[in-house]
């Protein structure tokens, strides 16, 4: 189970979780938008939500992209397009 729908279908505060596996809130805020945690926050995640959520289920599969990379991919293949169809139009006009 991921993350986010633990949270919501057991309507966890992000805070009440931090504390229960004992790390910062920030901490956890970053993993749910999209940080891979460490094996300490990962198991300490796996044990505060009763195995619920398990290390595999915070990890991403080798070469997957983080959600912030991503969107960096998708903003730099935007400004490629962009760049080609403006020297496009200089070679036309």
């Amino acid at each position: 189970m991921r993350l986010r729908e633990y949270l919501q279908k057991y309507g966890t505060p992000v805070t009440v979780l931090a504390r229960k596996a004992n790390i910062c809130t920030s901490t956890l805020h970053k993993i749910l938008a999209g940080t891979e945690p460490g094996l300490k926050s990962a198991i300490s995640i796996e044990d505060a939500t009763g195995g619920a959520v398990t290390c595999r289920d915070l990890v991403r599969p080798e070469g997957a992209l983080s959600p912030a990379q991503s969107q960096k991919a998708a903003k730099e293949e935007k400004q490629r397009t962009e760049s080609k169809k403006a020297k496009s139009k200089k070679c036309d006009g």
